[in-house]
């Protein structure tokens, strides 16, 4: 597993290349020029999915889990488990990387993430499943272009990957003599498939069905509702989004899904997900405000404002979704406090979220080193219902007082019953004391009771074996202060 070193690119916020198209960005806060802003770090792509082909593990209770990303100066993730958001964590990146991109979805319970890196105008492709994240492989770049821009990933829930990207070419009126200043134009929609663990070759998706004159903006999106289908959105230099389907072994021509109240830049970036068969949400940003529309029952609905009152975004939304009925909605932004945020609101049961920051907008803070946006950042989000690891059964292990370090055995029996443990512990031969437990996160964080009030214990599954347990106990367990432990099961 690589670690960033210092001098890693991602997050900062200095300027690289340019597009001869359009603008990257609308103005973000006044900060930005619309004419001649360059290339940012880190465009954060949340690719929705659809749940119904995730695995299920046999005599598990599946619960919610999303995966928050963001940037500071690294690459973070925070979990969400069964209604608990967890704290922020780094992902260690190869310090060579300078990521442009980022983009996620959930094949089974891994996550496959992709970015554009900067040095190479490769992809990079990494996978976490259980919290340990992989490290980074480059895909190659698609013969005939320069690189692939802004990739984004969405799965069938049938074990495929399928990887978008917009396909750049180097403009025939550059006159860069380095990467950095390289100029260079959209030309293509780009896809290809991981299925059986091998890549298909690239296909170009077909212009049919675009005006003549009407060429594609910066940024795609892609979600499928179930195995067979894709659909994919693209901004058009006509200020309107165009959406393209694969169903039935072909692919559709583009046909237009409009605009909201003002024509969309080609700078926008689009989201989409679906949580069912026959049911996709499109979500974009015009300025400030944050705009759905929905297809349902065979049609598609008129654009909806889903601003709030006490929210100023700052760029666009991303969206995933775990299951039947649910939207969860993540965008930078501020209060009346001028703090930044993500802000998170969710569709559930037929309604969105109420009475939160913003008519329904809740508050994420961010990490502690992430004072300021870098120039295109947006979140990413990914979503899935995920299985309690059973963690029933024996464990022996050893363990040391971290005040006296004095040394001593320990054992533990535990019955579980889904997100509730009981059992036994026993510490150096001494008589078994019962507790109880909830597990509360996805790394299986439990808080466990004794029966004196004076006795702690706190345990962490790592996946499912071993186990790391901290422990302060007074006479009970015969432990005096803290005690660290690793234990395995038996």
């Amino acid at each position: 597993m690589h670690h960033r070193s210092s001098s890693s690119n991602l997050g900062r916020k200095t300027t690289r290349r340019s597009f001869t198209k359009a603008a990257v960005l609308a103005p973000i806060a006044g900060a930005l020029s619309a004419t001649s802003l360059s290339a940012q770090p880190l465009l954060a792509h949340a690719q929705a999915i659809h749940p119904a082909g995730l695995s299920q593990a046999q005599d598990s209770m599946l619960v919610p889990r999303m995966e928050l990303f963001t940037m500071g100066d690294t690459l973070y993730h925070r979990p969400y488990f069964n209604g608990k958001w967890g704290n922020w964590a780094a992902i260690p990146l190869d310090s060579s990387f300078s990521l442009e991109s980022f983009a996620a979805t959930v094949v089974g319970q891994t996550i496959h993430a992709f970015g554009e890196d900067f040095n190479t105008k490769k992809t990079v492709w990494f996978q976490s499943t259980n919290g340990d994240w992989s490290n980074w492989t480059l895909l190659d770049v698609p013969t005939g272009y320069f690189t692939l821009f802004a990739p984004t990933v969405t799965t069938q829930g049938d074990g495929s990957l399928d990887l978008f990207g917009m396909g750049a070419v180097i403009s025939s009126t550059s006159q860069a003599t380095t990467p950095s200043s390289t100029h260079f134009i959209i030309k293509d929609v780009l896809h290809r498939q991981l299925r059986n663990g091998q890549w298909s070759d690239w296909e170009v998706l077909s212009t049919a069905g675009l005006p003549s004159g009407v060429t594609y903006g910066n940024f795609s999106t892609a979600c499928s509702w179930g195995p067979g289908r894709l659909d994919v959105f693209v901004t058009g230099t006509d200020g309107t989004i165009w959406h393209k389907w694969f169903d039935n072994g072909q692919w559709s021509n583009w046909e237009t899904q409009g605009t909201p109240a003002n024509d969309i830049d080609t700078s926008v970036i689009i989201t989409a997900s679906s949580w069912g068969s026959g049911e996709i949400d499109v979500f974009v940003t015009d300025d400030i405000t944050i705009w759905q529309k929905s297809f349902r029952n065979g049609g598609w609905s008129g654009w909806a404002n889903l601003n709030g009152s006490g929210v100023i975004f700052l760029n666009n939304p991303v969206a995933s979704s775990w299951g039947t009925g649910r939207i969860d909605l993540f965008a930078y932004g501020y209060t009346s406090s001028s703090t930044l945020e993500i802000f998170h609101k969710w569709y559930d049961n037929g309604q969105w979220s109420t009475g939160l920051n913003g008519d329904g907008w809740e508050g994420l803070a961010l990490p502690t080193d992430t004072n300021s946006i870098p120039i295109g950042g947006i979140p990413t989000s990914v979503s899935w219902m995920a299985p309690v690891p059973n963690i029933q059964g024996n464990y022996q292990g050893d363990g040391i007082e971290l005040i006296n370090h004095h040394p001593h055995s320990f054992t533990m029996q535990v019955t579980q019953s889904g997100q509730s443990l009981t059992g036994t512990i026993t510490v150096a031969g001494g008589t078994p004391t019962p507790f109880s437990a909830t597990l509360t996160g996805p790394s299986l964080q439990g808080q466990v009771t004794f029966p004196t009030a004076s006795t702690s214990f706190r345990g962490t599954v790592v996946g499912v074996n071993p186990v790391q347990l901290s422990c302060t106990a007074g006479g009970v367990l015969g432990v005096s202060g803290p005690v660290a432990f690793l234990v395995t099961q038996v």
